[in-house]
């Protein structure tokens, strides 16, 4: 039996106005807008890959008024006019479907509803599939049977009538019975004047339709009554008002052989649909295009221009007049392509020292930013940051920002960043750093993005000279060009998938700023603390030491994993719990020292790690701080944005968050980071907010409850556990509890719980079904992320970023457990890093309207340490915890706490 056809219907307003508002602006060659011509054009190659349908109807719109208006003047009266930028591209959007074979639909006095409508019908009634894809609840009431379903491009999911009475709340026959009752605002459809969405459907479901409703409304009480009376004409009209016309005037016959010679997908002439691409400035796709043919693309300047494999090098310009031509060609194109690129060393910020842009069609063109000739290359850059009709596009845009700074110039205006871009696309997936995301999502080899080390021999160029070099300039030269082709596949992908587009744009681009003001800013140090803590963990260690060996019974290197484990294992006989995977030597690290102190088998498994832990604080922190001291008297630690798949930031050179807070040598470290004199340091840290989450995300009851209540959650989660009132938990109960509570959220199992809890794992495992039995809706919770992570291979965080999970269907079992424990944690730190990244954005706001004097220093995870004038820290602190607290709405309170000092420790 041969296989049956299917006919795809596509609203093309719903894709052009989902393209519009995705996108950011995009100009073509000659200046028109084609932002939405470019959404359209990857959706639609997205929805034919996908779908694979054997013909395609694109039905559009008309300017004219339809019957509908003749019905009701009012029809659509308060609906905005489209945008101006949006009215060209639609010829532009008909132009691209006929270049790619398909047919456009389109009809005076009707709407793309109706053909829709039409063609459905006349392709059911002829025995072919129809797939109308439109994310329009109008169009729902055409699905029926196994003859129509609605592909919902938004949900990428085929909605059949179960389909439909799921995402609608009612049966596609019903639909206009149900908008006939609530109306239409976006038509300016009126409905029944107090009827609104949740009683329309409650009363289609419970009468059915409205001759069904209107018959029984003596069964109906009160005000729901009274309006149903006083709307009957409204609720008759508006229903014929929202049912799609099924006799449209459309092309195509009535039959199969008819539709599909009408609207079927002819052979592919790529050449027609390339010239397209290349007039509108869309060389990523056309490239593609040509590829995917095996065909060479044609060799136009415009092409060559934003592709490094060209061999071409930019021209080392310091000619103003030369440089001004060559902004105006940037103006003109409404694109460029920068990187700026800097000295090494200490200096704070960085001394910025030669630039290199390019413009789609306009060439390539570098320019020293220090030593001789540099006045024309700062002067430009100037002028291109203040410059509105340029996107910058670049890679890790906070450079330019430091850069402006070095320079005393403002920041960039607009600019798209690449790497922020490739990651909220993909975290975790790969390095992003060029060389990473042009391998990704070019298909670049590495070897075409050289590093400095391969044309200087070091890590960084100490000087501008070797850059005006021929090497130089083959390592400047794809720093500005493979932005430029990455922001086209980029914005394209981000288009596709709405959340990411909104992570990108709304937390990660506005915290730019702020993370290179933070770096600016530094965080003051005083030597003299870290000196005296030097010397004392230096006795404390050397204190240890002679302990460690007494214990041993002998004197060793107890910083020699080997030496250990020959004296714990074969010296004192401990049992071996665990071999090294490559040498089979014996395992001496963490976690089997804390089993063996678990098991109480002597003191030196505790007092090595109390030895380890101090080693690391004095060689990590304590010695190792004074040497990133600038000459401000300030560390300027570096927050990547790019790096922690989960979506927290992370902090380096040095990493400031990773010093402990609990420990006494922790809290002696954090002393030594001080407020000048006549100012005050202020810390706002989110309270228990992955806990928050939890609740918010699992909806249980009881959790959501306690935090509402202000209770001690802990306390409240002992009580329940073991069946007890909460003034009854004892110390040790409650430290169980807290320990269930966050290990739950990484994953943790009985055997690691035993070892924190120091119990048998068989209470460990009794705990832990304790803790479930009592809060249900946690173990569906996250039943439920796991279940997805393994569906689509991702986690989403409440805002929508998403964390792809490696491994989460490998056979392998310690590699797929592994996964499973990432998958159950990433939507809870991930939320709780969203939060933290807009409140960071939303605070630097307020603080330079309100408090001037106040300073961003740190995030070090859910806490922010800011630097404000003395007078202001109360201010400062209840600005903080206000704006900390509103950043977001949940189903429990979110809470800050907030202190100040003279120190870090201090401010806790």
């Amino acid at each position: 039996m041969p296989q049956q056809k299917t006919l795809a219907l596509l609203d093309a307003s719903g894709y052009l106005y989902r393209a519009f508002h995705a996108i950011r602006p995009l100009t073509a060659p000659d200046g028109r807008p084609t932002n939405a011509t470019f959404g359209f054009a990857t959706m639609l190659r997205k929805l034919l890959v996908q779908r694979r349908p054997d013909a395609v109807a694109v039905c559009f719109d008309r300017p004219e008024k339809t019957f509908r208006h003749e019905m009701d003047p009012e029809y659509k009266a308060t609906r905005a006019s489209m945008p101006d930028d949006l009215v060209p591209q639609v010829a532009d959007v008909k132009a691209l479907c006929r270049a790619m074979g398909l047919a456009v639909v389109e009809e005076p006095g009707f709407e793309a509803d109706d053909l829709i409508g039409t063609l459905a019908e006349r392709g059911a009634r002829a025995g072919l599939k129809v797939e109308v894809v439109s994310a329009d609840k109008d169009l729902f009431q055409l699905v029926r049977g196994d003859q129509i379903a609605v592909w919902h491009p938004v949900q990428e999911r085929l909605l059949d009538e179960a389909g439909v009475a799921g995402l609608f709340g009612a049966p596609p026959e019903r639909v206009i019975d149900v908008l006939g009752l609530m109306g239409d605002a976006s038509d300016n459809i009126p409905g029944v004047k107090g009827i609104g969405e949740k009683g329309a459907k409650e009363l289609v479901a419970s009468f059915g339709a409205l001759e069904e409703i209107y018959a029984r409304i003596e069964e109906l009480k009160g005000k729901r009554r009274e309006a149903l009376e006083a709307g009957k004409g409204d609720a008759f009209r508006s229903r014929e008002l929202a049912t799609v016309r099924r006799d449209a005037p459309v092309p195509g016959g009535e039959n199969g052989e008819s539709l599909l010679a009408a609207f079927g997908l002819p052979a592919e002439d790529p050449g027609r649909l390339a010239t397209f691409y290349e007039e509108l400035g869309f060389f990523r796709l056309k490239k593609e295009l040509l590829d995917a043919a095996g065909l060479a693309p044609a060799a136009t300047t415009v092409e060559t221009s934003t592709e490094v494999d060209t061999g071409g090098l930019p021209v080392w310009e310091t000619s103003a007049d030369a440089l001004d031509a060559f902004l105006a060609h940037a103006a003109e194109a409404g694109l460029a392509g920068l990187h700026v690129e800097c000295a090494p060393g200490r200096p704070f910020p960085p001394e910025p020292i030669a630039l290199v842009a390019a413009v789609p069609g306009g060439g390539l063109v570098a320019s020293p930013l220090a030593g001789d000739g540099a006045g024309a290359g700062r002067a430009f850059l100037a002028r291109l940051f203040s410059e509105g009709r340029v996107e910058i596009v670049a890679h890790e845009s906070k450079r330019l920002h430091l850069a402006a700074a070095a320079l005393a110039m403002d920041p960039p205006r607009r600019v798209f960043d690449t790497m922020l871009a490739a990651y909220v696309d993909g975290p975790g997936l790969h390095a992003h750093d060029l060389a990473g995301d042009a391998r990704a999502f070019l298909g670049r080899d590495p070897a075409t993005v050289p590093s400095p080390k391969d044309v200087a021999g070091s890590d960084a160029f100490e000087t501008v000279a070797v850059l005006s070099t021929e090497a130089g300039l083959a390592y400047l030269a794809p720093r500005a060009l493979l932005p430029l082709a990455l922001r086209e596949v980029l914005l394209a992908r981000l288009a596709a998938r709405p959340a990411s587009l909104r992570v990108y744009e709304e937390i990660e681009l506005p915290l730019v700023p702020v993370l290179a003001r933070m770096e600016l800013e530094g965080i003051a140090v005083d030597p003299a603390t870290l000196s005296a803590l030097s010397v004392d963990l230096g006795s404390r260690l050397a204190a240890l030491e002679k302990e460690i060996h007494a214990a041993a019974g002998e004197a060793f290197n107890v910083g020699s994993p080997p030496q250990l484990g020959r004296i714990l294992f074969e010296k004192l006989q401990y049992p071996v719990l665990k071999k090294t995977a490559k040498t089979k030597s014996y395992a001496t690290g963490s976690e089997v020292l804390e089993e063996l102190a678990v098991r109480g088998v002597g003191p030196l498994p505790g007092l090595v790690l109390e030895w380890r832990e101090l080693s690391k604080l004095k060689g990590t922190y304590v010695d190792a701080l004074p040497r990133h001291v600038a000459r401000d008297g300030r560390i300027h630690t570096r927050f990547d944005q790019a790096v922690a798949a989960t979506g927290r930031l992370s902090s380096n050179d040095p990493n400031l968050q990773n010093i402990p807070v609990r420990t006494e040598a922790g809290r002696a470290i954090r002393k030594a980071f001080v407020a000048p004199p006549g100012r005050l340091l202020v810390a706002a840290d989110y309270s228990q907010v992955e806990l928050r989450l939890l609740a918010h995300l699992s909806g249980d009851a009881a959790l959501i409850e306690t935090f509402r209540r202000g209770e001690d959650i802990h306390r409240a989660t002992a009580a329940k556990i073991f069946g007890i009132d909460p003034g009854l938990v004892s110390a040790d109960q409650r430290r169980g509890a807290k320990t269930i509570n966050f290990g739950i959220l990484y994953g943790m199992g009985p055997f690691a719980l035993a070892g924190q809890l120091g119990v048998p794992q068989a209470a460990a495992k009794s705990f832990i079904a304790a803790y479930f039995e009592q809060f249900p809706s946690i173990r569906a919770c996250l039943d439920g992320i796991l279940a997805k992570a393994r569906e689509t291979g991702a986690t989403e965080t409440i805002l929508g970023r998403l964390r792809p999970i490696p491994g989460i269907a490998d056979r392998n079992h310690a590699v797929r457990a592994n996964a499973e424990r990432m998958a159950m944690n990433a939507p809870f730190q991930g939320s709780a890093a969203d939060l933290v990244k807009m409140a960071m954005v939303a605070l630097d706001e307020r603080l330079k309207a309100t408090f001037p004097s106040a300073r961003m220093l740190l995030q070090v995870h859910d806490e922010l340490v800011l630097e404000c004038d003395a007078a202001d820290a109360p201010g400062v602190a209840a600005l903080a915890r206000e704006t900390m607290e509103g950043v977001a709405s949940l189903a429990v309170p979110l809470t800050v706490e907030t202190a100040s000092g003279a120190n870090w420790a201090a401010a806790k």
